[in-house]
């Protein structure tokens, strides 16, 4: 039966496929953005997903997708339950499984030693800690920089609009202007000055409470458009939660398959 592992974010649902075919190789990769229709060429042989979503209605589509295309397939949607790592916390339920698997598959890269601090730039950005014993703290959620524009734009009827990834892409290729000439420039450098200045200074201050070594990650989407602005030290992981899911959905076939 072949793994299909699934990220739902608020933005962006990405999947990734392993087939025996291919030796257990990941083979097939797919982003698209919530709203657009899902076109997925998936392998005849029945599979079992793998489900780690933020976005309900996003979910729920990809569901019925699945009953209607590949009724035979089996779908787990990964709970707290699934997540290993220890916590600190008044409610592993309130975290976000998305929190939970970037922050145990952050530990995994580590060999499960801590402490470490993740920076997961999405829709919005998160910023957890695990301590040096392994065990999940809890951290901070702002606004991403996509969410930062639209609020802009919604507020003040003079600026610009910007929608989904484009503005990543703008944001991304900035050079390190002091200031911006027009508004456009102004609104994407402002965003990601503020951005790169929040993420950087909030990890920085959470390092600072550990007495030994502590190593960054940093993840998502927003990240990665930023990543050449990021301190050197940090380790930059593409698909930290996608990579996560694939690793408990490996253990959960197994399970079913034995």
């Amino acid at each position: 039966m072949q793994l299909i592992a699934v990220d739902i974010g608020n933005t962006a649902i990405k999947v990734v496929v392993q087939t025996e075919a291919a030796n257990g190789r990941w083979c097939d990769q797919y982003v698209y953005r919530n709203s657009d229709p899902i076109q997925l060429d998936l392998p005849i042989a029945p599979a079992f997903w793998s489900i780690c979503s933020v976005n309900h209605a996003s979910l729920e589509r990809l569901r019925r997708w699945i009953l209607d295309h590949r009724p035979g397939d089996r779908i787990h949607l990964i709970s707290e339950a699934d997540i290993t790592i220890r916590t600190n916390v008044e409610s592993r339920k309130q975290v976000g499984c998305d929190r939970l698997i970037g922050a145990w598959m952050a530990l995994n890269l580590s060999d499960n030693e801590g402490p470490l601090v993740l920076v997961d730039a999405g829709t919005a950005v998160t910023i957890d800690c695990v301590n040096e014993f392994g065990v999940f703290e809890g951290g901070l959620i702002f606004p991403g920089a996509t969410v930062s524009l639209a609020q802009m734009s919604q507020a003040a009827e003079a600026l610009p609009e910007y929608k989904g990834t484009d503005a990543l892409s703008k944001i991304g290729n900035l050079e390190r202007l002091a200031f911006g000439q027009d508004t456009e420039q102004a609104m994407l450098l402002g965003v990601y000055k503020a951005q790169l200045t929040s993420m950087q200074s909030i990890a920085s201050s959470l390092v600072d409470q550990y007495d030994q070594d502590c190593t960054v990650y940093a993840t998502g989407g927003g990240g990665l458009a930023l990543e050449k602005y990021l301190p050197r030290n940090w380790k930059v992981v593409p698909d930290l939660v996608l990579r996560g899911v694939r690793v408990i959905g490996s253990k959960l076939l197994g399970r079913v398959t034995t």
